[in-house]
């Protein structure tokens, strides 16, 4: 990432924005918005800041996901966000997330005031529950496992208590 922090900075001269990543092949199975630069700043101060420190990363799956929902921003519809978390996933899908509820609080603090904001998580986050609130909020942010087939793309899935959740497409 060192090389795209770089350009964003000294040649873009971005800072502190958003930034929209469109992944592809093997690089959807990367979390890109968590690499870290893990290098000693020259003065020996401390640590250069990470991706993270610098923007704020948000995933679409295609171009034309972006140029939808730029769209239907247009048409001023009231943006509805979601935070969804997961911190116990069950027997056998993945290892107890222990910072799910804290995240979620921190992230509802960052979401304008402009915005409905509701957040599901523990029991309330089944797959009925997400596929839900996926289809009634312009936004979502997710904290828990996922799980990805990159040799049947469309069988990757979030996971939840009760099951999987497949992704859902409205389009």
């Amino acid at each position: 990432m060192l090389p795209i922090i770089n350009v964003l900075r000294h040649d873009l001269k971005l800072k502190y924005c958003r930034i929209w990543l469109c992944p592809t092949a093997a690089f959807t199975s990367i979390p890109l918005h968590a690499a870290h630069l893990f290098q000693t700043k020259p003065d020996r101060s401390g640590k250069e800041p990470c991706f993270e420190d610098l923007y704020i990363c948000s995933y679409m799956p295609t171009l034309s996901a972006l140029i939808r929902s730029r769209q239907l921003m247009k048409k001023c519809m009231s943006p509805s966000f979601v935070a969804i978390g997961q911190g116990q996933p069950g027997a056998g899908k993945g290892k107890v997330l222990l910072a799910v509820d804290s995240k979620l609080e921190l992230v509802r603090k960052f979401v304008p005031p402009t915005a409905k904001c509701t957040t599901i998580s523990g029991d309330a986050a089944t797959r009925a529950g997400v596929l839900e609130a996926l289809q009634e909020n312009t936004w979502v942010h997710l904290a828990c496992h996922g799980k990805q087939d990159p040799k049947q793309p469309y069988n990757s899935h979030i996971v939840m208590r009760d099951e999987r959740s497949q992704a859902y497409n409205p389009f």
